[in-house]
């Protein structure tokens, strides 16, 4: 069955510091990193219907050194530049 899920956020919500802000505190075992179902959970707060997809392309553009986890002291940079080209396109 398919599950039908509203969008819980209207467009031009979150400025690019509200996300970065979203992602730090996804970190939910404070290890410093995020995986990929942590950005599972952020993106779809932030309304994304695809967010398995979208996680996964976080992955692949994020994760440099690919070891599974976003640093987020290094490659958080690289995260919110795909992150917010998503979130400004998707609107």
């Amino acid at each position: 069955m398919i599950e039908f899920r509203p969008k819980p956020i209207p467009p031009g919500v979150y400025t690019k510091d509200q996300v970065m802000d979203m992602l730090k505190k996804a970190d939910v075992n404070h290890d410093g990193s995020l995986t990929k179902e942590e950005l599972e959970k952020v993106l779809e707060k932030m309304g994304s219907n695809w967010a398995k997809y979208r996680a996964w392309h976080c992955m692949k553009n994020a994760d440099k050194d690919r070891n599974g986890k976003i640093n987020l002291s290094t490659e958080m940079n690289s995260l919110i530049s795909y992150v917010m080209n998503w979130y400004e396109r998707k609107f």
